[in-house]
């Protein structure tokens, strides 16, 4: 895999990695292959301001990778969150099988509860998850299952999403973070049956499960005196040929001016290369 350096940030890196050693490293940025740059490999990493680099004592690479976050700590996080989060714990409950459409197609969805110190965290999945969760409720373990549930999207303070095709869920994996979990006085304590919240099949619309923001109609987005985030269901009727009704975003929302190879965010202050195409509704 191709890892780059900007010229802006050479200065930082460069006394810090040198070639044949191994380091470990965080919160880089993740592009696709293409531009100037072009690799075999499908993805590439690109270094940024926050980066860190930890030199590797062990050339061995763990087998998952997981960086576990406390539960009281996903409180403080907004559906803004920039990254992808990776939790432990108990499942305690599984809600009834759903299905939603999306591009004329029928897509299985379930919600599992995890439960620790109190906080309850419902995480949502989607695909061929739904089949693993199924199974593993058919089994009848006598045990509450312990799951790892890798590289998650947070849709609310307290909902989880994976990511089709990114996500990963680790069953009662054999790691050690697990081992003591299933080892605890909390463990032993809890309830040793999995509860399983069933009804019907329900089909419903894709913005509700994925979103579950409040709707609004174009009148009422127009009156809308909060600053917030909302769906709204409309027929474009045409488009303007002018750049002025869309521009690019930073991951907070606001506007970014283009640089010769990147993207200036005056609220980040700092420069940012994930950026999205946000609509003028005007």
């Amino acid at each position: 895999m191709y890892a780059s350096v900007g010229k802006d940030l050479i200065f930082v890196f460069e006394s810090l990695i040198s070639k044949g050693a191994v380091y470990v490293f965080t919160y880089f940025g993740v592009s696709n292959k293409c531009g100037l740059y072009c690799t075999s490999h499908h993805f590439r990493l690109f270094f940024q301001k926050i980066t860190t680099i930890l030199p590797s004592f062990c050339d061995a690479i763990p087998l998952y990778g997981i960086k576990l976050v406390p539960f009281r700590k996903f409180m403080e996080y907004s559906s803004q969150h920039p990254f992808l989060v990776d939790v432990a714990r108990v499942i305690t409950g599984v809600e009834g099988e759903r299905r939603y459409v999306k591009n004329d197609k029928l897509i299985d969805m379930l919600v599992i509860h995890i439960k620790n110190d109190g906080l309850k965290l419902n995480i949502t999945v989607f695909g061929e998850m739904v089949d693993r969760i199924k199974a593993l409720v058919a089994a009848g373990e006598q045990q509450l299952p312990v799951v790892i549930f890798q590289f998650a999207r947070i849709n609310s303070t307290n909902i989880l999403q994976n990511i089709m095709y990114g996500a990963r869920l680790l069953i009662n994996p054999d790691v050690p973070k697990v081992v003591m979990l299933r080892k605890s006085k909390y463990y032993r304590e809890i309830s040793q049956y999995l509860s399983v919240l069933s009804g019907k099949l329900a089909y419903i619309n894709e913005d509700e499960v994925l979103y579950s923001t409040e709707k609004k109609t174009i009148k009422e987005l127009h009156a809308a005196a909060d600053v917030g985030f909302y769906v709204v269901l409309a027929t474009v009727l045409n488009v303007e040929p002018v750049l002025s009704w869309w521009y690019k975003s930073c991951v907070c929302s606001m506007k970014v001016e283009a640089n010769a190879d990147t993207y200036f965010c005056d609220d980040c202050n700092k420069d940012v290369n994930n950026v999205v195409d946000r609509y003028d509704s005007n």
